[in-house]
């Protein structure tokens, strides 16, 4: 060291003296730019001994007038310098200094010179293989060999930087999966290699709870738990449930942090929920109550003026608040051309229509017009008509439009957004379905259709769109617009449709609204036990709603026959009507909640209202019905036991 300070004063002395010429002889003038300093293009460099690199100087500022500059050493044996060429001559350091000709600025390199360059040989890691959690870290050692390499650098680089990444030898697990950690040196390109392998942060549940605290319910319910795992991030959120009396009440998971309880046996369970993440627990106690069994409550008929003539088999509905009654057939069972209404003023008058309607469909049109159509065109039920008319409640007139193109008796019918009206059925005619044209006023037959039909469901089950069905047959043919074809739900191999008899339109069905494109229609069923059921029509798609209580097949020990439901949209509310046939007839309406129906497929506890018997009034299956807007439902006419004798009485109640 005391040898390179002694040739670095020599030097600087020398260079020195060579300033004092340089500025002696350099030309002073106005013009000259001055000199401000020099730098060098690098301030380290090693070289290996015998080889030699250039070194640049750059005086400032660039169009300084005087561009000379002097070069030197501060150690010759290691380094000599000639106009910017670096020269190792013996190992060591040494520094390169260069002045400036002109205002003695300098800039200096520190300069090593070592022996002959010695290349790498080899590379390698500590580790071969690492497993690490989500954001741990871990530091791989590389070794080159020889350890006196020239130059011992290296890269390190990842296979996957999104799974764990590296820097100057630190990996980083960024998220679960699989990377390769490589070094690479970069004299000779020798590689090693570490395998990592990350695996997921675990996050320990902390808490389970269940939402509901207690529950109670009746045997044959079931009751749905939720439960809450926390964190919601945790990374085991499986969950396990157990009944402490699973003869009681048994337990199911339904998914991921929900589950069912079956209600089977009067008495108290615990549900627990246990977490299989640290099994943190929650309870619920269960009450299990016997099943009731249907509420009854009585309920009185009012008896309103009868009609001008006794009827059966025709159209009633309600329009402009007034009762109106047209088709079917009176005393002797004759058809009629009469038809008639009850006023606001509780006055029967007499109309007559263009056809006589027996056994007839019947719609409620969109313009608020009623269309009557086909029925018997003779005494006794014989024959078929093809008229059609429309009834004008502001008018209390009936007009003719054209006939259809099938004669057909026991029809029913259905309204399209379009307007056009698909009628479809037949007691013994041709099983075709046809379509009235509302743009055209034509009737236009579609196609025979694959069975017969005959007082059939038709119910809309798109903005265009229909099915036709009824117990005939386990099938329904879709009217898609403009063809028809058969689809076959299993569930009416089980459960027949009951007749949609007492004369109801197709619209006294719908739960939905086709205002939101919610073709939902309530309809009664039977198995093959005698059972009486509801079938949920969604669409095309057809389920059973589950109820607390089985229908009754029998009140006051006689045996009941049902129709309906009839739905109330207004109070969102069904009934599904039943009666005995005998001569001294009661009635029996069974209340639907449609709010459960609807959102649940479930029915709640059964609620039925029954009437004292009476002498006067047809059986639910003959009478005709219609429910008005204020929930008045009507019943009228209809026959005991003798198409030769209908009654012409007129009941009214009010259910809510």
């Amino acid at each position: 060291m005391k040898r390179f300070s002694a040739l670095k004063r020599l030097c600087l002395f020398s260079a020195m003296l060579l300033f004092g010429m340089a500025i002696t002889t350099s030309c002073d003038s106005d013009s000259d730019v001055p000199v401000t300093g020099v730098t060098l293009s690098e301030t380290t460099i090693s070289i290996v001994k015998g080889s030699t690199k250039t070194l640049t100087a750059n005086v400032m500022p660039s169009n300084a007038s005087n561009q000379a500059v002097i070069w030197y050493t501060t150690d010759p044996s290691v380094v000599t310098v000639e106009d910017g060429q670096v020269h190792g001559v013996g190992v060591g350091g040494a520094y390169i200094i260069v002045f400036t000709a002109e205002g003695k600025k300098k800039a200096e390199c520190k300069v090593f010179v070592t022996p002959d360059f010695i290349k790498v040989k080899s590379v390698k890691l500590d580790k071969t293989s690492l497993e690490l959690v989500e954001e741990e870290t871990a530091t791989l050692t590389a070794t080159v060999e020889p350890d006196n390499a020239t130059d011992p650098s290296v890269i390190w680089t990842s296979s996957n930087s999104s799974v764990a990444k590296v820097s100057d030898g630190t990996v980083t697990a960024v998220a679960a999966g699989e990377a390769t950690i490589t070094v690479t040196t970069n004299n000779g390109g020798y590689s090693a290699s570490c395998n990592v392998t990350v695996e997921p942060k675990v996050i320990h549940v902390e808490s389970v709870t269940l939402l509901e605290t207690s529950a109670e319910g009746y045997v044959g319910q079931t009751i749905d738990l939720h439960a809450v795992v926390s964190p919601g991030d945790a990374t085991d959120k499986s969950i396990t449930w157990e009944s402490s009396a699973p003869e009681i009440a048994s337990v199911e998971a339904t998914s991921e942090t929900d589950a069912t309880v079956n209600l089977l046996a009067e008495g108290e369970a615990t549900i627990t929920v246990k977490s299989v993440d640290g099994e943190h627990t929650d309870t619920c106690p269960i009450t299990v109550k016997p099943k009731p069994g249907v509420e009854y409550r009585k309920i009185s008929l009012v008896k309103r003026p009868d009609m001008l003539e006794p009827k059966s088999d025709f159209s009633m509905f309600w329009a402009n608040n007034e009762l109106v009654v047209a088709g079917g057939h009176t005393t002797g069972f004759k058809i009629s051309k009469e038809a008639e209404y009850w006023g606001t003023d509780g006055v029967w008058r007499s109309m007559t229509m263009n056809y006589a309607h027996d056994f007839p469909f019947g719609l409620m049109l969109s313009d608020g017009k009623f269309m009557i159509g086909g029925g018997a065109s003779s005494d006794s039920g014989v024959g078929q008509s093809a008229g059609v008319e429309t009834y004008d409640p502001s008018t209390h007139t009936f007009t003719k439009i054209n006939d259809m193109t099938t004669a057909r008796l026991m029809a029913r019918a259905i309204q399209l957004e379009n307007g056009n009206v698909v009628v479809a059925g037949n007691w013994y005619g041709l099983p075709n379905l046809e379509i009235f044209n509302a743009s055209t006023n034509v009737w236009q037959n579609v196609r025979a259709l694959s069975t017969s039909y005959y007082m059939p469901y038709v119910f809309r089950t798109g903005k265009n769109e229909a099915i036709i069905f009824n117990n005939q047959a386990a099938q329904i043919e879709v009217f898609n617009g403009e063809d028809v074809y058969t689809e076959n739900p299993s569930i009416l191999n089980t459960w027949k449709p009951i007749f949609p008899g007492s004369n109801l339109t197709m619209p006294d069905f719908l739960i939905g609204d086709f205002a939101t494109d919610d073709y939902t229609y309530l309809i009664a069923a039977e198995n093959s036990e005698g059972k009486i059921g509801l079938l949920l029509v969604n669409g095309r798609n057809f389920s059973l709603v589950d109820t607390d209580n089985d229908f009754p097949a029998e009140f006051n020990s006689e045996k009941l026959t049902f129709t309906g439901p009839i739905v109330d949209r207004n109070r969102n509310m069904a009934y599904l009507v039943a009666s005995n046939t005998g001569s001294e007839v009661f009635y029996v309406f069974y209340l639907i909640d449609l709010s459960e129906v609807k959102t649940t497929g479930k029915a709640p506890v059964l609620v039925a209202y029954y009437t004292d018997p009476m002498t006067d009034c047809a059986p639910a299956a003959s009478a005709s019905m219609a429910l008005s807007p204020t929930g008045m439902l009507a019943i009228a006419g209809g026959i005991y036991n003798s198409n030769y004798a209908p009654f012409k009485t007129v009941y009214t109640l009010k259910i809510y």
